[in-house]
């Protein structure tokens, strides 16, 4: 009858040396993962302020066409003011032109009247 065969022996004891291989090498794994996930934090990190810069211009943009609209409406309004004081103005000259044209037409009748009354 055959024997069975002999057990394995055990597994050496682990070396101090081996350990320190071992624990070095998933450190090293751990910070290489660290790392990469560091790189996509940054990545993703770049890409929100990339977004944030051109959502800056445009509205850097939009502020400064509005400034320019504002800027464009202001001279209007003071170009439309300044010719309402002109119409106003004249509409006061020739208000007084009239009055004074009454005041006339007034004395013209006053005299006729008389003139008729003295007939």
């Amino acid at each position: 009858q055959p024997h069975p065969p002999p057990p394995l022996p055990p597994p050496p004891p682990p070396r101090a040396g081996d350990a320190a291989a071992a624990a070095a090498a998933a450190s090293a794994g751990q910070a290489h993962e660290a790392l990469s996930q560091a790189k996509d934090q940054l990545a993703d990190e770049r890409r929100r302020v990339t977004q944030a810069e051109k959502k800056m211009a445009a509205i850097a943009e939009e502020i400064e066409s509005l400034r320019a609209a504002a800027a464009e409406n202001l001279a209007r309004a003071e170009a439309f003011e300044s010719r309402a004081r002109v119409a106003e103005a004249s509409a006061m000259a020739h208000a007084e032109t009239l009055r004074q044209q009454q005041q006339l037409l007034t004395q013209q009748e006053r005299m006729m009247q008389q003139q008729q009354q003295q007939q």
